[in-house]
């Protein structure tokens, strides 16, 4: 054997007599009284669980959407209609109004340079 390997073993047992000694170790009482009181408590939740189960024993159904009294046709909302002084132009297929900003019949066309 070598000079070093005597020292080292007896360091190893060393070592691992307190790591055992570490894990043995009693628990506080602290942290029983903690238990104790945390197993209580988890009897009384499952009491309290058993005794609301057993009173919701009924289906819980969904409520009812609102049955409309009127009928559908008064429902769906007529086509669109616009005042008479709006005019109707188009532009790459899609539709725009030109709209008056004055509420006078003034006889003018849009769209025209009236000059």
């Amino acid at each position: 054997m070598k000079r070093w390997s005597l020292p080292l073993l007896v360091m190893f047992v060393m070592i691992c007599l307190f790591a055992e000694s570490l894990r043995s170790a009693p628990q506080d009482e602290s942290s029983q009284t903690d238990s104790t009181a945390l197993l209580k408590r988890i009897e009384q939740l499952e009491k309290r669980v058993a005794q609301l189960e057993k009173s919701q024993q009924t289906t819980i159904v969904p409520a009812r959407s609102q049955v409309w009294s009127q009928e559908p046709a008064r429902l769906i909302p007529g086509p669109r209609t616009v005042p008479e002084q709006w005019k109707e132009k188009q532009i790459n297929g899609m539709k725009y109004y030109i709209v008056p900003l004055s509420t006078s019949k003034k006889s003018t066309s849009y769209g025209t340079d009236s000059h």
